[in-house]
């Protein structure tokens, strides 16, 4: 492609913003000048237990955790016997914004079955819920997230299933 006037002009006004906006840049350091910056975000500290109360024809097979642009973590690793899958287990744990408040939680739920029941296996959820939170600078938080299903006997398959998240009782040391 031929260079011309009209491909130069903005090419060369681009150059000649930039250098200005450096020599101004410069100009105001050199004179003790400061440009107001944009702070930090304070962090604190997020931690998530998760369990699932979904029976034997249920599987969580991923769960994700993030407070506004955020990552908490990811799990992917579940307990398999509905009976152990009913506690309460540490899963992931990160540092987020303070200024959070909502913890956004994504789970795959996927039907589990065999013999005559195979084809439930084929089925796959997944559910979003947002759980308001308040998070405090410093103040490390624990969220507990909670996969169960809510529906009659005979409902469809996929009926009921939901995320229930609650902000876990802080622990406060009390001394004699």
């Amino acid at each position: 492609m031929p260079l011309t006037r009209a491909s130069l002009v903005p090419a060369v006004l681009f150059a000649l913003a930039v250098a200005l906006s450096a020599s101004a840049a410069f100009a105001d350091d050199a004179a003790g000048v400061t440009s107001p910056r944009v702070s930090a975000p304070e962090a604190t500290s997020v931690s998530v237990r998760t369990a699932d109360e979904l029976g034997p024809s249920y599987l969580v097979t991923r769960m994700s955790f993030s407070v506004g642009q955020d990552l908490v973590g990811t799990q992917e690793e579940f307990e398999k016997r509905p009976a152990k899958r009913r506690v309460l287990r540490d899963g992931p744990s990160g540092e987020v914004d303070a200024r959070g408040d909502q913890l956004r939680i994504v789970a795959v739920v996927r039907g589990q079955g065999s013999g005559e029941f195979a084809v439930l296996s084929r089925y796959e959820f997944t559910l979003t819920k947002l759980c308001p939170i308040q998070l405090r600078e410093g103040a490390p938080t624990t969220i507990d997230v909670v996969v169960r299903r809510d529906a009659p006997l005979m409902a469809d398959f996929g009926d009921g299933l939901q995320i229930d998240c609650s902000v876990a009782a802080a622990v406060v040391a009390v001394s004699p």
